[in-house]
């Protein structure tokens, strides 16, 4: 048969196109997979923490049924999203997994013992409790940080993808531990750093969203009420705190692309995708802003808070404002961190939390749905910062038009 009928066009995807197939169910992964990410890391701590207080052993039970339930719905969209970019993508494909194939073997090997350890934990929860409770934190430890290191490698190769080294790999063994050092590219540590801190965010403040609810639904005694809004509270304050890291955690990873790849850095904040930038910023002052406003209901000197939460509505009107002017909004960003520092000191400061304003359910909601658009729309500016390239400077999109094998050869 000759060569040329062996030929098959590239798949055009519907409607969508290509680029928007991955993308959906990217984000409708990672929207669950980033929760259940914190949810893993947490229970073993609140379990701890439960030793003393046993309000944290129940929170604790709560996510790790949450993660045994959705875990097969998130697993349905990262197959999806996975046969999408092999058939779609099928020239990045070959070429990730060529420099890669020793690290996705790790990862494949990581995560399948870390479903062992996690589902061992969930299913043998009394059993193991009433034997001993520290072995059974152990066992719940040991799949957070297995779900961390797989975390971690994937986002070794997303990293590449964005600022690839400039060492070339194609000629080593296929098991050369220099496989492995992708996870050196200038971008890995600080994608690490800001993913992480992102996904224990969204898991603090879908706690809160959580609480509100259930505050809303009428618990059925004043015991449950209690609970929901103690659950609450807890995911917005902490969530706050760690939303007050973030920005820092941000910028490190901001410098490091502008540091490894200018360009992108550039098409970031000043090319086409500049008002993805802007809803972001705009996101993250609301994030703030509703916050503040939360923290409002527990203040025992409301009069205080409303000149706080001013001040936080002005910062955050004028960072997103000064997008392009990087040190101005990064001050901004900073009055926006100190100010909320203050504001949420202040609070706990002020003895027991036990506000039930009305308006209280209604801010911790906004909270968890506006934290996950921030989440999402933070991986969309990401992925776009490649374009149009599917591995920076590798890889055009043009190139998936032609057989994988003279794209090899070329």
């Amino acid at each position: 048969m000759p060569g040329s009928e062996l030929r098959l066009p590239p798949i055009q995807f519907p409607i969508l196109g290509n680029s928007g197939a991955v993308g959906l169910f990217s984000l409708l992964h990672i929207s669950l997979a980033g929760l259940t990410v914190g949810f893993i890391v947490l229970a073993p701590l609140l379990e701890y923490w439960g030793i003393g207080d046993p309000f944290y052993t129940r929170l604790a039970r709560s996510l790790v049924r949450f993660v045994a339930v959705v875990f097969s719905i998130s697993a349905v969209f990262a197959v999806v999203m996975v046969e999408l970019f092999i058939g779609l993508f099928p020239v990045s494909t070959v070429y990730i997994f060529r420099r890669f194939e020793l690290g996705v073997y790790i990862a494949m090997a990581v995560f399948f013992l870390h479903i062992f350890f996690f589902y061992t934990y969930w299913y043998r929860w009394e059993k193991m409790r009433g034997k001993s409770i520290r072995k059974h934190i152990a066992w719940g430890t040991i799949a957070a940080i297995l779900i961390l290191t797989w975390g971690a490698l994937l986002d070794g190769i997303g990293s590449y993808m964005l600022t690839p080294p400039a060492r070339e790999l194609a000629g080593l063994p296929r098991f050369d531990l220099a496989r492995l050092s992708f996870l050196l590219n200038p971008t890995w540590v600080p994608l690490v750093l800001h993913r992480f801190v992102g996904n224990m965010i969204i898991s603090f403040y879908a706690l809160g969203l959580y609480g509100g609810l259930r505050l809303l639904w009428t618990p059925s005694s004043r015991e449950e009420g209690a609970y929901y809004t103690r659950v609450m509270q807890f995911g917005v304050l902490i969530g706050t705190g760690l939303l007050m890291i973030q920005p820092l955690a941000g910028m490190l990873y901001a410098i490091q692309i502008r540091r490894a790849n200018p360009q992108a850095f550039d098409r970031i904040l000043f090319g086409p995708v500049e008002w993805l930038v802007r809803i972001q910023f705009l996101l993250v002052g609301l994030l703030f802003f509703l916050s503040n406003w939360f923290f409002a209901q527990l203040s025992s000197r409301p009069r205080r808070s409303r000149i706080l939460n001013g001040v936080v509505l002005l910062a955050a009107f004028f960072m997103i404002l000064t997008v392009q002017q990087v040190w101005l909004r990064r001050a901004l960003t900073l009055i926006l961190i100190l100010t909320t520092l203050y504001h949420l000191s202040q609070v706990l400061l002020g003895g027991a939390l036990v506000s039930l304003r009305r308006q209280g359910p209604w801010l911790a909601i906004s909270v968890g749905f506006c934290a996950m658009a921030t989440f999402l729309i933070m991986g969309v500016i990401r992925e776009q910062a490649r374009r149009p390239y599917t591995v920076y400077g590798q890889i055009h999109l043009q190139d998936e038009n032609q057989p994988v094998s003279e794209f090899v050869q070329r």
